[in-house]
Formats: C-alpha cells, structure tokens, sequence
C-alpha cells in the first residue's frame, strides 16, 4: 500500500476506491466494503480495512461534510453520493472499531511508529457518526 499520510485517503488503496465509488452504484459499494470488514472472523488483510474505512468516512461524510479537508477529492464525491440505508452509520462505526483495534492496517501504523496518530485521525469519523 502506498501511503503519503495519516489520513483515511492518503494511500493508492482508498484512491482506488474512491475511483470505483465515482463509477456508479457508489450505495452497494460502500455498504459491500464495510459488510466485508465486519464479516471477517480472523485477520483483517489491509486492503479490505483501509476499503472499509474509506467507506465508513464516506458515510460520515453525510452526517457532517465538514469531516473531510477542503479541497480534497473525497470532498467532491461525497458531495454527489446518493441516499444510503439507514443503517450505515452504525455498519461505518462498526467497520471503523474494527479496523482501528484489530487489522492489517493498525499493525503496520504500529511498525512505523504512528499507531495512535493514525487511530486519532479516523476516530474523527466517529464522532459524526
């Protein structure tokens, strides 16, 4: 995974997601990355965790558009996502609790040292949630 942040979209995985969400039927695309994450017994690989809480930012995103930074390109595809079920804000805190506690992805915050600054930045999401 090529990351150059902290953030839920600074990597190529969520880039690639955001991609694939702009395509068209972004709905079942954000609900399937989050139903993935939270069916998964054992280890959570990193693609699928960094998909998820892509997804669940998203999501958090129709809460509170003002999660997101200015300017970025999340911004513009949240602002054209369609309605979601009405259930995917509890699937997107369920699916960020996940990946943040127990994946791939929190592991290899953790080897480089940015475990805790990571955790913090997508706990924001949360807290529209």
């Amino acid at each position: 995974m090529g990351a150059w942040g902290l953030g839920v979209f600074d990597n190529d995985e969520a880039g690639d997601f955001l991609w694939e969400v702009e395509e068209g039927e972004a709905s079942r695309k954000i609900v399937g990355a989050m139903v993935r994450v939270v069916t998964t017994f054992g280890y959570l690989e990193a693609p699928e965790a960094v998909r998820g809480l892509a997804a669940a930012a998203l999501v958090a995103s129709r809460r509170d558009p003002g999660v997101f930074r200015a300017g970025n390109e999340e911004t513009g595809v949240s602002a054209t996502l369609p309605a979601l079920p009405f259930y995917a804000a509890y699937l997107a805190r369920l699916t960020i609790s996940r990946v943040i506690s127990r994946s791939e992805l929190a592991d290899l915050w953790d080897e480089a040292g940015e475990l805790e600054d990571w955790r913090d930045d997508a706990r924001r999401y949360l807290k529209v949630l």
